[in-house]
């Protein structure tokens, strides 16, 4: 009887033994796919929306962004990026120059994060030059606005995390189409450039 227990007590720690090792590999496993699910591509196949910020050199100009992106899948996102632009250069007189820029894209990824970007956008420039009175007249001021409507195109590489997502629009070139308004004192550029746009935020 004594030997039959051992031998019972013996197989029962094998049994034992046996179900650790394997709940060590199937946690081993475990691990190893969610490790395998690092892709940007996968991570993207997964969210609905998201937010961002930025800055870099939009429609020729060094703006701050606010961003919102709605994936379509894992492949394609519709962006909303919208760009301010304020600086004062001042001398004899205050050049006060602001910029709101709207553009509407559409992301299409080639590979894990690099992305083509064709995309439409709306502009409003305005300048405000104000002469120091002492010695000019008030004559010499004065307001010059330029809007307009174009399109353009950008490539960039945008990284998706769990939550967190990082990218750059690298570079990008537009083209005016309509313009709406030009009381501007020089030939406005018909063609403008997006600049190392970089941007972080959250996906949900």
């Amino acid at each position: 009887m004594k030997k039959i227990l051992l031998a019972l007590f013996v197989i029962s720690l094998n049994s034992m033994a046996a179900t650790e090792t394997i709940s060590k590999v199937e946690k081993v496993e475990s691990k190893l796919a969610v490790k395998k699910r690092i892709s940007s591509r996968e991570y993207r196949s997964e969210k609905t929306f998201s937010v961002t910020a930025g800055f870099g050199i939009a429609l020729s100009e060094m703006a701050q962004s606010l961003n919102g992106e709605y994936f379509v899948d894992g492949e394609s996102l519709v962006s909303l990026r919208l760009s301010y632009y304020d600086e004062d250069r001042r001398s004899s007189y205050v050049n006060e120059e602001k910029q709101f820029s709207a553009e509407l894209g559409f992301k299409r990824f080639v590979s894990n994060s690099f992305f083509l970007k064709p995309m439409v956008y709306y502009r409003n420039y305005k300048k405000t030059r104000t002469y120091d009175s002492f010695w000019y007249s008030d004559e010499n001021n004065g307001v010059e606005r330029y809007v307009d409507a174009g399109m353009g195109f950008s490539i960039g590489n945008q990284w998706q995390f769990s939550t967190l997502t990082i990218g750059c629009d690298w570079f990008g070139i537009s083209s005016s189409v309509k313009t709406f308004t030009d009381t501007t004192d020089f030939d406005f550029r018909e063609y403008s450039f997006n600049l190392l746009n970089f941007f972080v935020g959250m996906s949900f």
